[in-house]
């Protein structure tokens, strides 16, 4: 009887853990005997970020660019520089920040042929920044979803940025809110 009070009280918060990540369920692999946890959307990602990540915005204001947007809003936060942030779209794979005038970020889920994290995904922030309303420099940065920074250059995984990105406009062209 004490072993199953004692297991109950290890399951208890664990099912808590899985009903918040419902979208990120756990499947067999059948490349590897271990389990791999499904693409999570990049709004579930987004609300999980670290503050040092992109340290322009805190959980509040992430949390409520979500919030606006999902209500038809236009979703611009002050942020901690006391400048004005807008979320420009969002889909279930990726999203676009302008953080101020001179950077936007674009944050996108993407598949990998490698594990990261029990998940065959990973992120990409892509940070563009702008001298004179005019585009400077791409810088890309790649994250497992457990934000945790991987050396990877952009010959290492297999679907091209561009690629992704120009699809997800379409789709928010087509039918999205807020762009």
């Amino acid at each position: 009887m004490k072993r199953l009070f004692f297991l109950s009280l290890i399951m208890l918060p664990l099912a808590a853990w899985s009903a918040e990540f419902n979208d990120s369920s756990v499947v067999e692999s059948s490349a590897s005997s271990g389990l791999l946890v499904e693409k999570p959307s990049v709004i579930q990602l987004f609300k999980s970020m670290p503050d040092s990540i992109m340290p322009y915005l805190t959980e509040n204001n992430r949390l409520d660019m979500i919030d606006f947007m999902e209500a038809g809003m236009k979703a611009e936060v002050t942020n901690r520089m006391d400048n004005k942030s807008e979320m420009l779209y969002i889909s279930d794979d990726s999203l676009s920040i302008r953080m101020s005038e001179s950077m936007k970020i674009d944050l996108f889920v993407m598949p990998t042929e490698e594990v990261y994290d029990s998940c065959q995904n990973m992120l990409c922030m892509r940070r563009t920044f702008y001298v004179n309303g005019r585009e400077a420099q791409t810088v890309d940065t790649f994250y497992s979803v457990s934000w945790r920074s991987l050396p990877l250059s952009p010959a290492t995984h297999h679907t091209p940025i561009e690629t992704i990105f120009s699809l997800d406009k379409v789709v928010n062209l087509r039918g999205r809110k807020n762009l």
